[in-house]
């Protein structure tokens, strides 16, 4: 009988933290199984939880829905769709990256690194944001992006800040409630994306002493003495620990008969339940800004750059080029044809402008299929016979220009 109250238990929390899906129920029931006849384990870490090492599902940073996903998704709402088409464009990908704990190293730390997850050289990123997207894969660029923002939302909880070591059943994390409401954006405009991560994480920080439990007057969360100063990232500096009665968490407490008197109640309650909400607004600031600044930052980019020939009435040569443009934000680019011999710049050979009218196939990018040419001339003067090479560059109304590579140069013999 022990035996089955028990999977009763697992499965009635599977289903308040996870809403009754067929597929889903039978999985968490497998899972319960599993788990019941294994017998009593230690509580999985918040990490184990989430990559599914002790057979678990993912439960995000909310023990009854994820909050990471209600932050977006607010987030989003407040983000203009004309002013940042790939975002509302994404907006699936970016929920889905959101989700996705893999930019933690590993399952003891409370943070990670956004800025070379943005980057995406390393290959823990998985390609990460610009690598990614410099390869057209735009689906898991958005959803890396995500991930920037799902380690950003961390910064806005105590636990992750005073780097306390935690599991699933974190009260603060494990508060039910995820009303997200963002009035305002308090934070600067002109960041890289990455650097809200520090910037939320430094404001949670020098709030901790302030959040005290009204029957102690302890801290909730006490961050190590020795914890680096701010504007370095404590989640890789040495462990803090809970305040509050004998030294544990105290925030928010369930009622007494939680789960076991059929009523399947998640009401738990705090003294100070403002400060979740307050923080899950925090969260929600900093995720438009990650999601803005990375929009504004992506570069336009060229595929399929080619180049033929053609004659001039006087039997000149003339390149001819043509290549698909494409780019996330802006509905026009600019362009320049920048001529090189023996690798050293000689100037612009051609320049003009362009409308980017339909999307690529992703939904996510604007593009346009462009064809222009190169009459073998500089400021008037017909260039001598040769080889040269021809290097396109693209500029978007952000300021961004389409990155050096191979595939934005071709050579061309000019006779």
């Amino acid at each position: 009988m022990k035996k089955i109250k028990s999977l009763l238990l697992i499965i009635s929390v599977s289903l308040v933290a996870g809403g009754l899906n067929a597929g889903s129920f039978e999985k968490d029931v497998k899972s319960a199984q599993g788990k019941v006849k294994a017998g009593p384990a230690p509580e999985p870490t918040l990490a184990q939880a989430v990559t599914g090492q002790d057979g678990t599902k993912w439960w995000s940073v909310n023990f009854f829905g994820s909050a990471h996903r209600a932050i977006i998704k607010a987030s989003l709402k407040q983000i203009d769709g004309n002013t940042y088409p790939d975002i509302s464009a994404a907006k699936d990908d970016l929920k889905e990256g959101s989700n996705d704990e893999s930019g933690h190293p590993n399952d003891t730390m409370d943070g990670g690194d956004v800025k070379g997850l943005w980057a995406g050289v390393e290959g823990w990123t998985k390609g990460g944001v610009l690598q990614n997207y410099g390869n057209f894969n735009f689906h898991q660029a958005y959803e890396r992006l995500g991930t920037i923002c799902h380690l950003t939302q961390d910064q806005s909880v105590p636990t992750h800040v005073a780097n306390i070591k935690h599991g699933i059943s974190d009260s603060f994390e494990g508060f039910y409630d995820n009303t997200v409401k963002i009035p305002s954006i308090r934070y600067a405009a002109d960041l890289e994306p990455y650097a809200y991560y520090q910037v939320l994480q430094d404001e949670t920080r020098v709030k901790l002493p302030g959040w005290t439990d009204p029957e102690t007057n302890l801290p909730y969360w006490v961050a190590a003495p020795d914890a680096p100063a701010l504007g370095q990232d404590s989640t890789f500096g040495p462990r803090g620990h809970y305040g509050g009665r004998k030294n544990r968490d105290r925030y928010a407490v369930p009622p007494q008969n939680n789960f076991s008197d059929g009523n399947n109640d998640n009401t738990w309650t705090s003294a100070h339940p403002e400060i979740r909400l307050q923080q899950l607004t925090a969260a929600g600031e900093a995720t438009i800004r990650v999601l803005q600044s990375a929009s504004k930052r992506l570069p336009p980019l060229v595929k399929d750059l080619s180049v033929s020939s053609t004659t001039a009435d006087r039997g000149n040569s003339v390149a001819l080029l043509h290549f698909t443009a494409l780019d996330n934000r802006s509905a026009r680019l600019a362009y320049a044809v920048n001529i090189y011999r023996d690798g050293v710049l000689l100037g612009v050979g051609a320049a003009g402008e362009f409308p980017l009218e339909v999307r690529d196939d992703t939904g996510i990018m604007r593009k346009e299929e462009v064809s222009t040419a190169w009459t073998g001339s500089l400021e008037g003067s017909r260039l001598p016979a040769g080889n040269y090479t021809l290097e396109l560059r693209l500029t978007d109304t952000d300021g961004n220009t389409n990155p050096y590579a191979a595939g934005a140069r071709v050579d061309f013999a000019l006779n």
